[in-house]
């Protein structure tokens, strides 16, 4: 049999409630030439019993289990690994799709070869699927020349929408995927970009579920970070922040641009995640400072 077109990838963990939902809508795409990957980060719930029903209805949804959890970088880059399509996207178990989500990216990336990522609009969606607006995030970089395209990358995200759009993964595979470092969606994105345009479709057909409404920003950045240096026991574990403006640094290093129009990058970088984290990168050094002292 031969691979298919489109690979799904589905990182997950403890999906239960929205898991239904979220299967349903993948297959109900108006496209079909594709496969699920699921791959499990130790669920304690009910997730693999959802899935082994769906995996008995159709050979397209493959399933792997992880005995312990590998943190979410490392479950991200796992269903990349296992894929086989031409083409890739990452899914949650809880978000949902419009029928076309799949035909309206593919078509851009079939037609425009220097593409590398294909999105469309964005509406949030509360826990009972009501529409609670559309999310911003409309960047589209095919009119941009290099430099501009990472300035526009750099400063023109706030959200990680856009990792969920539709990838070429040839240039996929010239980055270095996820990353164990806060932010790792925007890092990847920023990578990414080398290797190809962004293509924004003015459509809504991605409706992400907010899944922590009470969340505030300290809150959803301090369980991000505990996910992210799940196995880390070193010092970049004490300066997540910082860590985040070493690792675009290192992505901007690779671009073959002259030094000048590179340190113009580096100082946007710096300036744009003072401006975003610098309350944060303060408390880096206040936490260091405290265990040294203690």
């Amino acid at each position: 049999m031969s691979n298919p077109l489109v690979s799904i990838g589905m990182p997950l963990c403890n999906e239960e409630k929205f898991l239904s939902q979220a299967l349903d809508s993948l297959l109900a795409q108006d496209f079909q030439d594709f496969e699920i990957i699921i791959c499990d980060n130790a669920s304690n719930d009910r997730t693999k019993q959802i899935i082994d029903k769906y995996t008995g209805m159709d050979n397209r949804i493959k399933y792997y289990y992880n005995e312990k959890n590998i943190g979410g970088s490392r479950n991200f880059n796992k269903t990349v690994s296992l894929s086989s399509g031409k083409y890739f996207m990452w899914a949650s178990g809880h978000d949902l799709w419009a029928k076309k989500y799949i035909s309206s990216c593919l078509d851009v990336l079939e037609k425009e070869n220097n593409v590398s990522l294909a999105y469309p609009l964005t509406a949030l969606i509360n826990t009972d699927n009501k529409n609670m607006g559309i999310m911003s995030n409309r960047l589209d970089t095919r009119s941009l020349a290099l430099i501009p395209r990472l300035h526009s990358i750099i400063w023109g995200i706030n959200n990680g929408n856009l990792v969920y759009g539709l990838m070429r993964k040839e240039s996929m595979n010239k980055t270095d995927l996820f990353q164990d470092v806060l932010g790792m969606d925007m890092i990847f994105l920023l990578e990414l970009s080398l290797f190809g345009y962004f293509a924004h479709i003015p459509q809504v057909l991605f409706y992400r579920r907010e899944m922590r409404p009470q969340e505030q920003c300290g809150e959803a950045s301090q369980r991000r970070i505990k996910d992210t240096y799940l196995k880390k026991k070193n010092v970049l574990a004490l300066f997540p922040y910082w860590h985040l403006v070493f690792k675009k640094i290192t992505v901007i290093k690779k671009v073959d641009v002259n030094k000048l129009k590179k340190i113009g990058l580096f100082i946007s970088i710096l300036f744009n995640l003072i401006v975003i984290y610098g309350p944060f990168m303060l408390k880096d050094l206040k936490n260091f400072s405290r265990k040294i002292l203690l």
